[in-house]
């Protein structure tokens, strides 16, 4: 709950920002019309004024209270949050394991549907008049083989998609 506040908290502070960027020039000289306190954890961290109905607040202390990282060079601030960059390898790492989870589980049903299929031709071996690849049961373990190739055949396009990123 606490980081997703303060991730709210982050976004509207980057929103903000982009809106006083570009209205910087009018803010030389602009009377301050109000002022709010920061906390985080009920711990005051920095101020916030209102100018021109918009809040600014301090970028060293929001960086510091949202966890990113903070860059200046020359008159350009540039923000990063790393904690956004671990969440997006932690969910990209938990979406090829479930990727190849659904791969390994697919390979083991057509293992298994291949082999009812071999018992169907031992079968036709020992009759004359029984033609397994005639059968309904024949039709459908094909048909079930084949979706299950081709559904691991997009996986795996999915999977080298991901581990490309």
């Amino acid at each position: 709950m606490k980081n997703k506040i303060i991730g709210v908290f982050a976004v509207a502070f980057l929103l903000g920002s982009s809106i006083g960027f570009a209205a910087n020039a009018s803010l030389i000289g602009a009377k301050v019309t109000g002022m709010y306190s920061i906390e985080q954890g009920g711990k005051k961290i920095a101020d916030a004024v209102i100018i021109n109905g918009s809040a600014y607040v301090p970028v060293l202390a929001m960086s510091k209270a949202t966890g990113t990282n903070l860059a200046v060079k020359g008159k350009t601030i540039t923000v990063d949050n790393t904690e956004t960059a671990k969440i997006v390898d932690t969910t990209i790492s938990e979406k090829m394991a479930q990727i190849r989870i659904v791969i390994e589980r697919n390979e083991a049903q057509i293992a298994n549907l291949k082999g009812i299929q071999e018992s169907g031709y031992r079968d036709e071996e020992n009759s004359q008049f029984y033609k397994y690849e005639t059968t309904e049961s024949f039709t459908r373990t094909s048909a079930e083989i084949l979706r299950l190739t081709t559904e691991n055949e997009k996986l795996k396009e999915e999977l080298l998609e991901l581990v490309m990123k």
